[in-house]
């Protein structure tokens, strides 16, 4: 099955379907800031929850139902038996935080014609309501392509960890546009050029992990709906920017240089050094990240610098899922990640 997520501000309706129960663990939704909303769904489409029905040790309810261009849109939760009096809701927002740990699994389903065209699932479907995230209301059109489409947002459970954002096309058949998988951070949706159609912005946690520099870069990615490819995908057009002034790069690697002098060799990278390097290259300004990297480099760092950079263009950068985009609009050759990399720098 394919992760489960959540779309805020949506019509509940009675409905009730049998569910597999999972265990549960407890956390904490991320905190992450507000973002301007989305418009609100019609006020008559919300509608009372049914009762909670016997599924094994669980118990199982519909969240809300509602029909959109032809399609059953439906969304279930399921929670340890005994313990679905926690879960007091508020209309249209889903369960509140504190009593969030009840709920076992939840699953949106997409139904035609009494068939389920397509269902998805989560540990949490609602973390757009817990996380302060507003995603717009099903039938609105996200991408642009004169379809109404419905995104949904997926949460592990897990602090931080993981979200997967979802946009599914309401067409003559069902058409997932987008399934963008966040390790650190949450997928946004933004406006991010003059078209009305949205884009998703996501960090891109390849670089998570790497001991050789901590804390890790997450640099940011806008990918946007490609008519052609009928998908959403990596937008060189809104990465690419003009070079920095060679003035301020070399303001940066003199401040490195200072820090490195004063600092003790702790055989790390500062992480200030890579995350300029992958500002730079995101944006299609690979010279000067090579440039950047000779500058402010320091032997204090405990590293060699041809080891770093031998890691960072040879390993880290061709695991990134954005890498052959990144390659080609730099004018690399994007080559796969060397044989020995795996736990080669971890």
């Amino acid at each position: 099955m394919l992760h489960l997520f959540r779309f805020g501000l949506i019509a509940l309706a009675a409905a009730i379907m049998p569910a597999v129960c999972m265990a549960a663990t407890a956390a904490t939704p991320p905190v992450v800031p507000p973002v301007a909303p989305f418009a609100t769904p019609p006020a008559d489409a919300m509608a009372p929850r049914a009762a909670w029905a016997k599924c094994g040790n669980c118990r199982e309810r519909v969240e809300w139902d509602r029909h959109i261009a032809g399609y059953q849109l439906v969304m279930l939760s399921a929670v340890t038996d005994g313990s679905q009096d926690r879960v007091a809701a508020r209309d249209g927002h889903g369960v509140p935080a504190a009593d969030r740990t009840a709920i076992l699994r939840q699953r949106f389903e997409l139904r035609r014609g009494g068939q389920i065209m397509l269902d998805i699932e989560d540990r949490w479907l609602d973390p757009a309501h817990d996380v302060d995230l507003r995603l717009p209301p099903p039938g609105t059109d996200v991408a642009g392509t004169g379809q109404p489409q419905v995104v949904l947002l997926g949460w592990s459970g897990e602090g931080s960890c993981c979200f997967t954002l979802h946009i599914i096309e309401l067409g003559p058949e069902p058409r997932i546009l987008a399934q963008v998988a966040a390790r650190d951070g949450v997928p946004r949706l933004v406006q991010h050029d003059a078209d009305p159609d949205f884009e998703i912005v996501v960090e891109d946690a390849t670089y998570a992990g790497w001991s050789m520099v901590s804390p890790p870069a997450l640099p940011r990615v806008v990918l946007k709906y490609d008519p052609q490819a009928g998908h959403y995908r990596f937008a060189a057009a809104e990465m690419r920017r003009p070079p920095p002034p060679i003035s301020r790069l070399e303001a940066e690697a003199k401040l490195l240089q200072e820090g490195a002098a004063k600092a003790p060799d702790d055989g790390r990278v500062p992480p200030h050094l890579l995350r300029t390097m992958l500002r730079l290259i995101y944006a299609g300004n690979y010279p000067l990240a090579r440039r950047f990297l000779d500058d402010a480099w320091n032997d204090r760092y405990g590293v060699k610098r041809e080891a770093f950079l031998k890691d960072l263009m040879e390993c880290r950068l061709p695991r990134s899922p954005y890498w052959v985009d990144i390659a080609t609009m730099n004018g690399l050759t994007p080559v796969a990640p060397r044989a020995d990399c795996a736990g080669a720098a971890d």
